[in-house]
């Protein structure tokens, strides 16, 4: 009764309660979806990588990606990456293709934000390709840039008069600029603000 295959996620806490859940799934059974790997950078960006199968395509290599501010229990849409370019099948005489071997996904170590992924795709088949053991496959490397804001080094910085003030800007993925002081004695804050409305008195300093 198995109609397809997806790749099912989950979000837990350290003591084991489940934030979030969901899964890369195509409910018209037309794509099938397995053998996953995923890493989360320090935003708490996520990507999947894993093998997407189909009658309309060859074993190709795939991922999706979430960031962290998108509704809860999402992916963003799946990316083939690289396209099966040949009829995979090779059983091992063992009855069954084998598949899945190999797919691996992390954070670049650089920087901790942006993500490479390792999946297989299907090679080129020899022969007419459809007989066991002609099937060929490939590992594919993709590399995935999240995008943060650009660092100015404080040269669009304001100084500002007010004794309280408020903005409706974001922090989102904000990096810490050379220089930038303690925010609230954290040593490891950092700010990217705009679009904010002065204050009235006092002094202030905001980046944009």
């Amino acid at each position: 009764g198995v109609t397809h295959s997806a790749v099912q996620w989950w979000q837990i806490t350290t003591n084991g309660t489940m934030v979030q859940a969901g899964r890369i799934n195509d409910d018209a059974s037309v794509e099938f979806c397995a053998f996953p790997s995923l890493s989360v950078n320090r935003f708490n960006d996520v990507l999947i990588g894993y093998s997407m199968f189909s009658t309309n395509y060859y074993a190709s290599a795939a991922y999706a990606f979430r960031s962290f501010n998108d509704p809860e229990n999402t992916f963003r849409t799946p990316y083939i990456y690289h396209y099966g370019e040949g009829r995979y099948y090779k059983t091992f005489q063992r009855g069954r293709n084998r598949w899945g071997d190999y797919s691996a996904t992390w954070t670049d170590p650089a920087n901790d934000m942006d993500f490479w992924t390792i999946q297989e795709a299907a090679a080129p088949h020899v022969g007419d390709g459809q007989t066991d053991g002609n099937g060929r496959w490939a590992t594919w490397w993709a590399k995935f840039n999240v995008t943060v804001p650009g660092n100015d080094y404080f040269t669009n910085s304001y100084q500002i008069s007010g004794s309280s003030g408020s903005t409706n800007g974001t922090t989102e993925r904000a990096l810490r600029e050379a220089g930038e002081p303690n925010h609230a004695g954290n040593s490891n804050g950092a700010s990217m603000w705009y679009n904010w409305t002065p204050p009235s008195a006092g002094n202030v300093i905001l980046d944009t």
